[in-house]
């Protein structure tokens, strides 16, 4: 499996997860994608539940908190499949 990249589908909660906490393994999980490590699915619906949940008053005060600290580092430029 050495030099192989990974094929991964994530739910709603990884990203959620990744965005909320940049060092839980959620978040290494899409590191790993934007590195090239590993190749993301995703369905629309998943895009559409995301966007459900971002929208959620605990989650986006506390999104707007982390805002400037993903904008600085550019985390997540992913490569993504539908």
């Amino acid at each position: 499996m050495s030099g192989e990249i990974l094929r991964a589908v994530f739910d709603c909660n990884i990203f959620i997860q990744a965005l909320l906490n940049p060092n839980s393994v959620a978040a290494k999980c899409l590191d790993a994608v934007r590195r090239g490590k590993a190749e993301l699915f995703i369905s629309k619906d998943t895009l559409a539940e995301i966007g459900d949940v971002v929208l959620r008053p605990i989650v986006k005060i506390s999104l707007q908190k982390l805002a400037v600290n993903f904008h600085q580092r550019n985390q997540y430029r992913l490569k993504i499949h539908f």
